[in-house]
């Protein structure tokens, strides 16, 4: 068994190698068979020329996976001059059209089948010629029953082998297909898992950034107030440093969360629920504690809305009364809730100086980004821009679904 494995092995990786192994063997027995006969009696025509058939029957098996269809041509047109001429070597050679056969079904090109029937019915005409109208071949009995009768053997020899190596190269190809098929998946599921893994770092990102930047830029202005009335009101600076410590406490846990998410799949969700609109009241407490005064005005009747659009909308507007703190210069800010049929939409306002350019601006900072994005990721619309009185304004648009 180890040594049948062996050899398969090698045939696999070095063909030639097998086949020429088998061509020397085959070639050796049809050489001395034909000594033998020759032996025997004198051959009907020249030895060299009987040797130089025997040679092309045989020597191009060598070649039967490159060029099979072309082998087993020159192999059936060696074997039908062997056949008319009457050479007495044809044990060998039906070995010979055996493997032709079934390499050319096997390895062939699109017209395998062709050549395969066209060789066969050559073969199988040749030998009855031979058998029957001949005269070559001194028979006892009916010549023309020992004809019929050796046809239809040769034909249950050839055929099956026909069919054996078309069934095999049916076989051989849908093993492919299904590697193939297999490598493909394996590729789509590489390719998933690493856009899953990318879609997870911008997540995180994202809410590192939105996190981060409110919580630190809360403290950067705190900081700032309370250093500048330290001397003259020093109760406004306790308050300022009390925001200050409530702020950051904060941060922590919201970066202590997202990194138990990096940690262990498992943590999700477990140190702190996700914020969204319910907090939005602290929000606005903390940023009227930084110094902006936000009002918040609710149209529509509110409900229950998916978590992603929760999620989304308090960030976004954590993240635009942000960048009005830190960027507009404004003093004020209205948030605008509008629980829309089947849609939430999101109006923030500012009197600070707007922006210079353009007031439909397709991009902007890494905030402008991200609410983009978080925008997107629900299928909603955003835009941002000056207002048309003046300041910044910020509009979105998150899809609820059907209002039930």
């Amino acid at each position: 068994m180890k040594l049948f494995k062996s050899l398969r092995n090698i045939d696999s990786k070095y063909p030639l190698v097998g086949d020429g192994i088998l061509t020397l063997v085959l070639a050796s027995l049809a050489f001395f068979s034909l000594r033998a006969y020759w032996a025997l009696a004198p051959l009907p025509v020249h030895p060299l020329l009987a040797a130089t058939l025997v040679s092309l029957e045989i020597i191009p098996l060598v070649l039967r996976r490159v060029f099979p269809s072309a082998i087993l041509l020159i192999i059936t047109i060696a074997g039908v001059t062997l056949q008319i001429l009457n050479i007495p070597e044809m044990s060998v050679i039906a070995i010979t059209l055996i493997i032709a056969i079934f390499s050319t079904a096997v390895y062939g090109g699109r017209r395998r089948n062709l050549i395969c029937g066209i060789c066969i019915a050559a073969i199988l005409g040749s030998i009855s010629y031979n058998l029957v109208f001949s005269g070559n071949v001194v028979l006892p009995i009916n010549r023309f029953l020992y004809g019929a009768t050796n046809f239809l053997l040769n034909s249950m020899l050839f055929l099956p082998i026909w069919w054996f190596g078309n069934t095999l190269r049916k076989s051989r190809e849908q093993t492919l297909q299904l590697k193939e098929r297999t490598e493909q998946l394996v590729r789509e599921r590489e390719e998933n898992a690493r856009r899953a893994v990318v879609d997870e770092r911008i997540r995180i990102a994202r809410d590192l950034h939105d996190v981060l930047a409110h919580h630190v830029s809360v403290m950067g202005i705190q900081a700032g107030a309370a250093r500048q009335v330290l001397k003259q009101y020093p109760e406004k600076a306790l308050n300022s440093l009390s925001l200050i410590e409530t702020s950051s406490r904060q941060a922590v846990a919201e970066l202590y969360r997202l990194l138990g998410l990096l940690r262990d799949e498992k943590q999700v969700e477990k140190f702190t629920p996700q914020p969204s609109l319910q907090q939005l009241e602290k929000l606005v407490a903390d940023m009227q504690n930084a110094g902006l005064q936000v009002e918040v005005k609710i149209e529509g009747e509110k409900r229950e809305i998916p978590e992603m659009v929760d999620l989304s909308a308090f960030r976004i507007i954590e993240e635009a009364l942000t960048n009005t703190l830190k960027h507009a210069g404004a003093t004020k800010a209205t948030v605008n809730i509008n629980y829309h049929n089947s849609m939430l939409i999101l109006d923030i306002t500012d009197n600070g100086h707007g922006i210079v350019t353009d007031g439909n601006i397709a991009s902007g900072g890494k905030g402008l980004i991200g609410m983009r994005e978080r925008a997107n990721l629900v299928n909603g619309e955003f835009w941002a821009g000056n207002g048309p009185n003046g300041g910044f304004r910020i509009q979105v648009k998150l899809p609820l679904g059907e209002q039930r």
